[in-house]
Order: C-alpha cells, then structure tokens, then sequence
C-alpha cells in the first residue's frame, strides 16, 4: 500500500471501523462522531504518508552500501610456491576426507 489511492482506501476503512466502535461505546452525538472521525482520519493518513517516506528512506540508505562494494583487488595471476615440498602437499590435498555430505 504505497500509493495515496491506496493509503486513502485504508484510512477510509479504518475511520469507520473506528466509528462504529465509537458509535457501539454509546458515543450517539452526531457532531462528536465527526469531528472524532475527521481527527482520526487526517492523523492517520499523515502518519502512513510518513512512515511510508521513512521507511523508504532506510530502505534505500541500508541497501546502497550493500549495492556499491569497493574495488577489490584481485590479486596475482600467479602464486608462488609456499612449500619446499610441494609433491607432499598434493597427496595430502588428495587423501583429505571431501567436505559437505556424500550419499
């Protein structure tokens, strides 16, 4: 419900909810059940408006900094060896149990 229309629509609904349990706590006086009426309906309208506009606000604030990330550097083509074995270092990544679940 992010539209005006829409907010108008839900405003409207929850006014005369409002009123008919005003109407059924024996609140009979025409002239109190409008103006009680009109008060709840322009507070409530103008807080959806602006929660609506706050939440946008943070929701765009919080996603642009996942969004733009910073250049990373990817680092060299190659590498160089970090062993003096290196033919160890193979069988061991060989013989090592796999990760995650085999069936």
């Amino acid at each position: 419900m992010n539209s005006v229309r829409g907010n108008l629509i839900y405003t409207a609904f929850a006014t005369t909810v409002f009123i008919g349990i005003q109407w059924m706590d024996d609140v009979r006086d025409p002239l109190s059940l409008v103006l009680a009426g009109a008060m709840f309906f322009v507070f409530t309208f103008f807080m959806l408006r602006l929660i609506q506009r706050v939440m946008a606000i943070v929701v765009k604030g919080s996603g642009a900094g996942r969004r733009q990330a910073p250049d990373r550097d990817p680092g060299p083509a190659t590498t160089e060896a970090t062993t003096e074995r290196p033919e160890h270092a193979r069988k061991r990544r060989e013989a090592r149990r796999p990760r995650g679940r085999r069936r």
